[in-house]
């Protein structure tokens, strides 16, 4: 029997988007399906509106070219086969392999994975995660508890939470506190007290744009328009449905950082553009709102290993879809299947010519060496109580906070010295006042 009693983390604000260890077999099947199509039908379009995005985007893609991605400046004769004549749209670049996902992708998954015997949750909100203590002395995950109370058993856990997600250690765990270690014991209700070692090692934010749901009308140019991904700067369109006379495409830009509220001027702006880039195809607007994401400081997508089969990648706001297959294989490799992972996509060829997989490894390793990669295993011992020591960077900051609060006592009885001193002298000056009113007197009787 696994005993979990107040070993967990608790969570805010978390919703299960898929199973709780999604299937293998159908990340690759994505993952190589789209690579393929989009090796034969380039997807991904970047358009310039004005001189200036022109310059830009040559400028990046010299950058994105020393790191294997390819792109190809469309020609005149393209460009006026996609877009309108006169619309504005000064140049457009098509990048190779470049992909997204389709909008049903979510729903197809599930299919696939339920056939295969995976257990799909739907709108259920996970508020505790539960670990233990293995025979190695780590934490480990063990399953997640819902809103209901219901418990999911799970050894292999890929997380990936909302923009409010908040993972801190539970403060009513027995174990954490009823230990024989009493340093250790205060060292977390001051952590706790402070929110400070968290799980997470790094912070996020909100980050605000716009998204908005518009029907086009079809025609040629449109259906060649709707197969691939499109965006300028800030701006981007994602086809949702269509049929031979309409489409249904998802409108996304804008981002106000810090802040759940977005700038109107951004649904302007994305309107101004859509203008430019599709004309008269643009029939009418059928819903826009403001969509939070989180991001955190290098507006990339973070990972951090909590414990020993417990992945929590966050900070995915600023990428949006563009890296979701290779976090896809990422956090399987984290979780122990980086040879599977790694086997299966050498039977595909790379950017660079050489076998995928062994691509994948490398940038997995990249990943690590420039810290995208958090093992947080360590602190999870700790704050749980499974180790009793203390770290380094726990030391110090005591010794830090130790330091503040000895220079404020310090201060404030220096003050309390100052008002004694202020009050003493006050007395003094009144005693030496009254005895020279006295003297004045005396001297004043004497010459009468």
């Amino acid at each position: 029997m696994v005993k979990t009693e107040g070993i967990f983390l608790d969570l805010e604000n978390l919703k299960i988007l898929s199973c709780v260890m999604r299937n293998l077999w159908v990340v690759q099947r994505f993952l190589s399906s789209n690579a393929r199509e989009a090796e034969e039908n380039p997807t991904a379009i970047h358009v310039a509106l004005s001189r200036r995005d022109i310059e830009d985007t040559r400028q990046e893609n010299e950058e994105l070219k020393k790191i294997g991605i390819q792109m190809e400046e469309l020609s005149e004769k393209e460009r006026n086969s996609l877009f309108t004549e006169g619309e504005g749209v000064l140049a457009a670049w098509k990048y190779k392999s470049d992909t997204s996902l389709r909008f049903d992708t979510h729903d197809v998954n599930k299919t696939i994975a339920e056939d295969r015997g995976v257990r799909w949750l739907d709108g259920v909100e996970v508020r505790r995660i539960m670990l233990t203590q293995n025979d190695a002395g780590d934490a480990e995950v063990v399953g997640v508890v819902t809103k209901d109370h219901e418990f999911h058993y799970a050894t292999k856990v890929h997380l990936t939470g909302g923009y409010k997600l908040n993972l801190r250690f539970d403060e009513n765990s027995y174990n954490r506190f009823h230990g024989n270690a009493l340093v250790r014991n205060f060292f977390n209700k001051l952590e706790d007290l402070f929110e400070i070692q968290s799980p997470m090692p790094t912070d996020i934010t909100t980050s605000t744009g716009i998204s908005v749901n518009a029907v086009f009308k079809m025609d040629e140019r449109m259906e060649g328009l709707v197969k691939r991904q499109l965006s300028v700067t800030n701006s981007h369109w994602t086809l949702i449905a269509k049929n031979k006379d309409y489409a249904m495409v998802r409108m996304t830009g804008g981002g106000n950082t810090g802040s759940e509220e977005y700038n109107p001027a951004y649904f302007l702006n994305l309107m101004a553009n859509t203008r430019q880039i599709f004309g008269d195809n643009l029939v009418g607007v059928l819903s826009t709102y403001g969509c939070p994401r989180a991001i955190n400081a290098r507006n990339s997508t973070d990972f951090v290993e909590v414990a020993k089969g417990l992945v929590v990648s966050y900070g995915k706001g600023g990428t949006g879809i563009t890296k979701g297959h290779y976090e896809a294989a990422q956090g399987l490799m984290m979780l122990g299947f980086e040879k599977e992972v790694v086997e299966y996509f050498n039977n595909f060829q790379g950017r660079n010519g050489k076998p995928l997989g062994d691509e994948i490894s490398e940038v997995y390793k990249h990943v690590k060496d420039v810290e995208f990669i958090h093992e947080n295993i360590g602190r999870t011992n700790r704050r749980m109580g499974y180790d009793k020591s203390i770290s380094m960077e726990e030391a110090i900051s005591a010794g830090i906070l130790l330091a503040a609060l000895a220079f404020a006592l310090a201060k404030s009885l220096k003050k309390d010295d100052e008002k004694k001193e202020g009050i003493g002298n006050g007395i003094r000056a009144s005693s030496a006042t009254a005895l020279s009113d006295s003297k004045e007197k005396e001297i004043k009787g004497v010459s009468h």
